[in-house]
């Protein structure tokens, strides 16, 4: 079997066989390091591979955080870009203006991508799509814009992006979009009053928003798929088509990758794997005395905005929790393991910081000790199979200052 250089890999997921590949990448287990290795086969359940010593090894895929295909995604840090949102999730992210609507599909403009590399074709049903925001790189537009959806009715909305005196507002019309023409540049409209125009789409300087109703039937999800445009595809699908990957998204669309150097990576983590900084806990803490500073935890961060840093070591997810602080997780008996990395953070200047960190399973104790800042950070893995609430609390045992815990790569495995 010929085999094809690390950055290439063909991979399947087929209800119900699996396919014989041979194609190099890096798979990233949820727990240990990641392993370099040739892929032979791919199902529903395991990915098959060699590794260098040419052993085969199956991994479950509930088991894998994701498959590196080599290829790496882009920042679009100084990139302009406008971004269509799918019902189930997945994020598109168009050439600013190049998206169009013809008859009941939509066509999205991919960005610029690497050399040599493809964007996929697309087919997107209009059902498919929650909405469309113009110039989504600007950081006020998407504070706005959520804004805007979390307190939109049960109509769809063509929203234009207005300057009045000094500020500018979003100007929405309610009513429902009924299609768009056979070149992709106007939309047919009908407002609530039932009053019927046709607008030009560049009218949607703010941008739309589509009003779906609940579908009967919500299909799984099987990994996310990114790529080097900067889309995220919720699929429920990814196959080998000729040299590159068809997928398949939850909500109906369909991306058609003709080659793999256009493909970053399979990420198999959602479901699979919570990270507590992606969660939302109940807190409990002392009331805030009246103009005195008052802080519980943060999210991947200190409190001064740093990255977490424990023994030399960056951990971009995690927490910073304040002593005094309580913090709930409402498990729901889903989950089998939780991994955490204690330790004071560098940047904690005292010497002598000591922290009071106790972690309960549904008021089983798990965890009850006193971390110091000179001690070595402190790598757990901990039983919360059937764990319906996972409880954490942080007490000082010194000076308020300094006796923050950092609660690194805090993760939770099904």
């Amino acid at each position: 079997m010929t085999h094809l250089p690390l950055r290439v890999v063909m991979v399947a997921f087929l209800a119900g066989f699996g396919c014989t590949l041979g194609y190099g990448a890096e798979i990233v287990p949820l727990t240990g390091k990641p392993i370099k290795g040739t892929i032979t086969s791919v199902d529903a359940v395991f990915v098959t591979f060699q590794d260098a010593m040419n052993a085969e090894i199956k991994l479950p895929i509930k088991n894998l955080s994701a498959v590196e295909l080599g290829p790496k995604a882009p920042t679009l840090a100084d990139v302009s870009y406008d971004e269509i949102e799918l019902t189930d999730g997945t994020v598109l992210r168009t050439g600013p203006g190049l998206t169009k609507f013809k008859l009941k599909k939509i066509e999205p403009g991919a960005l610029a991508g690497p050399k040599d590399t493809e964007p996929p074709s697309v087919d997107l049903p209009l059902d498919a799509i929650f909405m469309l925001l113009r110039d989504a790189h600007i950081p006020n537009h998407r504070t706005e814009w959520k804004k805007l959806t979390n307190a939109r009715g049960k109509r769809d909305l063509f929203v234009i992006r207005e300057k009045r005196d000094t500020a500018e507002v979003l100007n929405q019309l309610e009513g429902t979009v009924l299609t768009g023409n056979a070149e992709g540049d106007r939309i047919d409209f009908e407002q609530t009053g039932g009053e019927k125009s046709t607008f030009a789409l560049t009218r949607a300087t703010g941008g739309i928003v589509f009003n779906q109703p609940p579908r009967a039937v919500i299909l799984p999800t099987v990994c996310k798929v990114i790529d080097v445009y900067g889309n995220v595809i919720i699929a429920t699908s990814v196959e080998f088509a000729g040299s590159g990957l068809k997928v398949k998204s939850v909500s109906g669309a369909t991306l058609d990758y003709k080659t793999l150097a256009s493909v970053s990576k399979l990420d198999f983590s959602q479901g699979n794997l919570a990270f507590l900084s992606d969660l939302d806990p109940d807190v409990e803490a002392p009331k805030p005395v009246l103009g005195e500073p008052y802080f519980t935890y943060s999210k991947n961060r200190t409190a001064m905005g740093m990255p977490l840093r424990l023994d030399g070591k960056t951990y971009p997810k995690g927490l910073w929790i304040f002593p005094e602080t309580t913090l709930k997780y409402r498990l729901g008996g889903e989950f089998k393991t939780f991994h955490v990395v204690l330790g004071v953070d560098e940047t904690v200047q005292i010497a002598n910081s000591t922290v009071k960190v106790i972690i309960e399973a549904d008021g089983r104790p798990l965890f009850s000790q006193v971390v110091k800042r000179s001690d070595k950070a402190l790598e757990k893995l901990f039983d919360v199979k059937d764990v319906k609430e996972l409880k954490i609390t942080v007490d000082r045992e010194s000076l308020y200052t300094g006796s923050q815990i950092n609660f690194g790569d805090a993760r939770l495995q099904k």
